[in-house]
């Protein structure tokens, strides 16, 4: 059964440590056995234990690394259910999925005593709000983009209706609008601090 991170990583340091002691004692005994039996010990014991040593240190600087935090990077196309990933392993609903891609900035969480969201800017200015005072006001963000999407598609429209369908001139007509009018944010990173956390 799991306990939590800290009790699984004592555990297991404390069964690496008793490894770790066992080994100590063999080669106390091979260096009695050495020094005062005449028959020596075969080479290929003592080359055994001293390979075990070895995989024991560097396994003991592995799981010490595990006492320190580690980032997970959830990567991928616009759209693919990474938010929704991050959610099921917080075990609750704090990044918002929907159909409008979620990309447009790099998310970061981190588990804290005390819940906030801190918001980056492109100019590398700060703002620290409130869980939900940060999520309005990312929602507001999202709102301005949907409408600009919307001010682009109706103009798109009002082009191909003036009988200018080619696909191709439709595409670069498209192209033009958006990076005249489709809204881009100069956040460009949350980080959201969080008390609650999945432990399971």
């Amino acid at each position: 059964m799991y306990l939590s991170r800290e009790e699984e990583l004592s555990k297991l340091l404390n069964l690496v440590d008793s490894i770790e002691y066992n080994i100590i004692k063999i080669k106390e005994f091979i260096n009695y056995e050495n020094i005062y039996n005449t028959k020596s010990l075969n080479n290929k014991t003592i080359k055994l234990i001293e390979d075990i040593n070895i995989q024991i240190k560097e396994n003991k600087e592995s799981v010490n690394e595990l006492r320190f935090p580690f980032l997970l990077f959830i990567v991928g196309s616009g759209n693919y259910g990474k938010s929704t990933l991050i959610n099921a392993l917080l075990n609750q609903e704090k990044v918002k999925t929907g159909d409008l891609p979620n990309t447009w900035k790099l998310d970061l969480f981190i588990k804290s005593e005390i819940e906030k969201l801190q918001i980056t800017y492109e100019d590398e200015s700060k703002v620290t709000k409130s869980l939900k005072e940060g999520n309005r006001l990312l929602e507001e963000e999202e709102d301005k983009f949907k409408e600009s999407k919307r001010k682009v598609a109706k103009m798109v429209n009002e082009y191909k209706s003036l009988n200018n369908r080619d696909i191709n001139i439709l595409k670069k007509y498209k192209k033009e609008q958006e990076e005249k009018y489709l809204y881009k944010s100069k956040i460009i990173q949350i980080k959201y601090f969080i008390k609650k956390w999945n432990t399971r």
